[in-house]
């Protein structure tokens, strides 16, 4: 068993496992649902994969002025 069958069959489980505990059908409710692409062999496994990808380029995190948000400022002045 490759580590995509073993991923997928875990994925499967939970999936089936939320599933029977909110009594529907909750494909495509994980976060990494994505990035799924359904034709391929094992869809939950690959599309896991891509969404925690490490090499997947995040957004850059934008940096306050002065390091001090305007609230920060007039409470610190008032």
């Amino acid at each position: 068993m490759t580590d995509l069958e073993l991923l997928q069959k875990t994925l499967d489980a939970d999936k089936w496992y939320e599933s029977e505990k909110k009594g529907r059908d909750v494909c495509g409710e994980f976060p990494f649902c994505v990035r799924c692409e359904r034709e391929t062999a094992y869809p939950c496994a690959s599309a896991y994969r891509r969404f925690y990808a490490k090499d997947e380029k995040k957004p850059a995190k934008r940096a306050a002025a002065g390091g001090k948000t305007p609230q920060k400022r007039s409470a610190k002045n008032a």
